[in-house]
């Protein structure tokens, strides 16, 4: 059963989630921890599942937590609920999942009381502070908090991450003290200084940090130095086209939430990550030449043309049809393919 419910949950399949659900009651298995936790997730009234669970583990709690994400007030009922059904001495990865939650909804003051008001702090919980310290834009307190941290726990390598907060000097520097604590920096790790580097323009010293890599970049890494790449095309006029963004499961109706993920899902396109790799990989007039499979996207059409022009560089592009050459803001195919 709690195979199935976790499938069910996975694939948002609630449908068979209620038919395991009323399983579950013919079987007399209500009062498994295991089996309700996991069911929890594979229905859509897990809230009553819970308030049914004749005992409650630091699991329970934390997957009824999560579940609210994005939701403040909810988030603060179940805090105030978590009070009162278990007092002061909460898990402590409840709490860690509560500090998160005020973080994500945008409460950071309020994920810095209930962080400090915990009676022992571990790594994990570290690690959701700084990070929604980092997602506030408050890098200055995040270094702060760093040095309390390693009188407390030892660092790992996500504490790391939340450290490169905007500040290429300290990103450096962090960068660097990984390996004091044994730490072997990750993809994730590069991108961060890579995306720091291409935000403020040094884009050579990125270039050198990627070719110093010990792991390939990946769409992480090139990714970041998109942003650089698509914020000087908004700024020459590009707007993506979000028409040429379909999500499987939209109904029409969009909100801010999907725009964005859509924007997100254009900004990386291959064509993109693949012209953003040409530029950093090759010296400044040369040509760029790209290959792939598919019909070239017209939002990606739109935004090579602007790239050619703002960086003064010749792209030929082949899709599944033709060939594209673009220079200095037109393409040979005239827009039409």
């Amino acid at each position: 059963m709690v195979c199935l419910f976790s499938a069910c949950a996975c694939l948002r399949d609630v449908g068979v989630g209620s038919q395991g659900h009323g399983r579950v009651v013919k079987m007399g298995l209500e009062g498994s921890l295991k089996v309700c936790n996991a069911l929890m997730e594979g229905v859509s009234n897990g809230r009553e599942v819970f308030d049914d669970m004749p005992h409650r583990n630091e699991i329970a709690w934390t997957i009824m937590i999560v579940d609210y994400f994005g939701d403040v007030v909810m988030g603060r009922s179940v805090h105030v609920y978590g009070l009162k059904m278990m007092g002061m001495e909460m898990d402590i990865m409840v709490e860690t999942a509560i500090l998160d939650i005020y973080a994500k909804c945008g409460r950071g003051d309020t994920a810095i009381k209930v962080f400090k008001c915990m009676p022992q702090r571990n790594v994990m919980a570290w690690n959701a502070m700084l990070s929604g310290l980092a997602m506030h834009g408050r890098g200055r307190v995040v270094v702060e908090m760093f040095w309390q941290m390693i009188k407390e726990v030892r660092p790992d390598d996500l504490n790391f991450i939340a450290t490169h907060s905007g500040m290429i000097d300290q990103g450096y520097y962090y960068f660097d003290l990984q390996s004091v604590y044994g730490i072997t920096p990750k993809i994730n790790h590069y991108a961060c200084m890579v995306g720091l580097l291409g935000r403020a323009g040094r884009l050579e010293e990125a270039e050198t940090l990627i070719n110093q890599m010990p792991i390939p970049p990946n769409e992480v890494v090139l990714g970041s130095l998109l942003e650089d790449m698509i914020r000087r095309l908004q700024l020459a006029g590009y707007v993506p086209n979000l028409a040429a963004q379909v999500f499987p499961d939209s109904d029409g109706v969009e909100d801010a939430g999907v725009s964005l993920e859509k924007e997100q899902a254009l900004f990386s396109h291959s064509e993109k990550l693949a012209v953003c790799f040409g530029l950093l990989s090759t010296k400044p007039g040369k040509p760029l030449y790209i290959f792939k499979n598919l019909r070239l996207c017209h939002d990606c059409h739109a935004a090579i043309k602007i790239v050619s022009k703002i960086y003064d560089r010749e792209i030929a592009v082949r899709d599944q049809n033709r060939f594209h050459c673009f220079k200095e803001g037109s393409c040979s195919c005239c827009d039409f393919w």
